[in-house]
């Protein structure tokens, strides 16, 4: 399609996507996150409050919580490319299984992993140098996940096709970002509020029990945020082959067979 005869990019097309895809696969998409986030990220915050009251305990408390957050770390990745995998799927018509997402995610795990390490360098690096750079390299790059998940373009492929499918749409972009950021610290302020208020109603005013509802609290609001921002991206992605190229969800039926 050409620059002339392009869609109009809609933002209001992108959030109803999100919000119908979390509306129907919630308890997928929030059990995967449990699994893949929530969980590694429990174990750190319980090895830490069990360092709390215990100057030494063999070294049994850091082992547990750098296990924690070395699992976390890579099963985010997954985690990531699964939920992706599976808002394309449930946008093309396909209703997604635990499964499938998983598989999806397994099966693009690593391109992935490498694609967010050298998207991540990169924009610290712009953000470090003059925040400008840093932003714009962040909505150049909104839906080089995609890219990958869907089209299997390789990892630099899929920033090359990432900056193609963003062109003409970044401010719109850094809108969506601007609104994810906000939306991301309610959650977190929420869900952590709320955690520590109950801890509070309940008596548990000691530093290791405060720490413990916190563990609780985080991996929660990092679950659900991480379910929010993946199912956006690939909200973000499908409206963006709509306008530029006029392809509807259904016209990506191919990643799924």
């Amino acid at each position: 399609m050409s620059d002339t005869t392009r869609a109009r990019f809609d933002l209001g097309r992108v959030l109803e996507r999100l919000f119908g895809a979390l509306g129907r696969n919630f308890l997928v998409f929030f059990g995967l996150a449990l699994i893949l986030t929530g969980l590694p990220a429990a174990l750190s915050a319980f090895a830490f409050a069990g360092r709390v009251d215990a100057a030494s305990d063999g070294g049994r408390s850091l082992a547990l919580f750098l296990a924690g957050s070395l699992i976390g770390f890579v099963s985010s990745f997954i985690l990531q490319a699964s939920i992706v995998h599976g808002a394309v799927m449930d946008l093309n018509g396909r209703r997604p299984t635990l499964v499938d997402c998983l598989t999806g995610g397994l099966r693009h795990f690593l391109p992935v992993l490498a694609i967010s390490i050298l998207a991540a360098i990169a924009v610290m690096f712009g953000l470090l140098i003059f925040l400008a750079p840093g932003i714009i390299l962040l909505t150049v790059w909104a839906v080089v996940v995609p890219a990958q998940v869907v089209e299997n373009r390789g990892v630099f492929g899929a920033f090359g096709r990432s900056a193609d499918l963003t062109d003409g749409h970044r401010w719109a972009i850094f809108a969506l970002l601007v609104v994810w950021l906000i939306i991301s610290f309610v959650i977190g302020a929420a869900i952590t509020g709320g955690a520590l208020s109950l801890a509070a109603s309940t008596g548990s005013s000691s530093a290791q029990a405060l720490v413990a509802w916190q563990g609780l609290a985080q991996p929660l609001a990092n679950a659900l945020s991480a379910v929010i921002s993946s199912t956006g991206i690939a909200a973000l992605y499908v409206e963006l082959r709509r306008a530029r190229e006029g392809a509807a969800p259904e016209d990506l039926a191919a990643v799924f067979d």
